[in-house]
């Protein structure tokens, strides 16, 4: 009866032995055979497009509005009158007068005018479109066109331009209260103007008094 117990005791644990050898040889073959898992790469998010910071579109600079030349412009001797500011000559400056370059051109400024180096000499020259200075000079007029905001002085007009000024056309209708000495009567059709720098200039009325209006451009 004890053989008997203990052979059944033996078989059982013989039997319990293989299968678990059977069931695990089982797992390692359903394991080898199972396909490896695709090794998938890490999400990354696409990179944000960079922009470039919104900037104003600069404003575009216009020519000055220009009419219709007259047919006849009559200066007070013949057709091809020079006016005589355009002679002024002066050999030295009592003070140091202020350089600016234009182009690599010297513009000497002294006393309200520009004058350029010519020999031993000096030539009074009207300043050219885009000459710049750092300082306006102390006198000068604020004109206002419309939306715009000028400045003048002895017949020249500047615009602000950051830390500089430039100078520039003369804004149409702009009026102003002075002219330069130097600006000649001419007469257009039988109607008196003021003509300095090839700008002619109407006489007006506002409430300050008289004042020279910017009306037209002579070549």
């Amino acid at each position: 009866m004890k053989a008997t117990l203990n052979f059944k005791i033996i078989l059982f644990v013989f039997l319990a032995t293989l299968t678990f050898n059977t069931n695990a040889q089982n797992e390692s073959k359903i394991e080898r055979s199972r396909p490896a898992k695709p090794i998938r790469p890490p999400h990354v998010r696409p990179a944000r497009p960079i922009h470039p910071p919104h900037t104003r579109p600069a404003r575009p600079i216009h020519p000055p509005h220009v009419k219709p030349i007259p047919a006849h412009v009559v200066f007070p001797s013949h057709h091809h009158y020079i006016p005589p500011y355009r002679h002024h000559v002066r050999h030295y400056f009592p003070h140091r007068p202020v350089i600016y370059y234009h182009h690599g051109h010297p513009y000497h400024f002294y006393d309200g005018r520009y004058w350029r180096p010519n020999r031993n000499r000096f030539i009074f020259s009207a300043p050219p479109f885009g000459l710049r200075i750092n300082l306006l000079p102390i006198g000068f007029q604020t004109v206002i066109v419309g939306t715009d905001s000028y400045f003048y002085f002895k017949g020249t007009f500047y615009k602000r331009l950051g830390n500089q000024y430039e100078v520039i056309h003369a804004p149409y209708n702009a009026v102003v209260y002075e002219l330069p000495e130097e600006a000649v009567v001419v007469n257009i059709n039988g109607k008196k103007y003021y003509e300095y720098n090839h700008v002619l200039y109407k006489v007006v009325t506002t409430p300050r008094g008289k004042a020279f209006k910017v009306v037209n451009y002579v070549e």
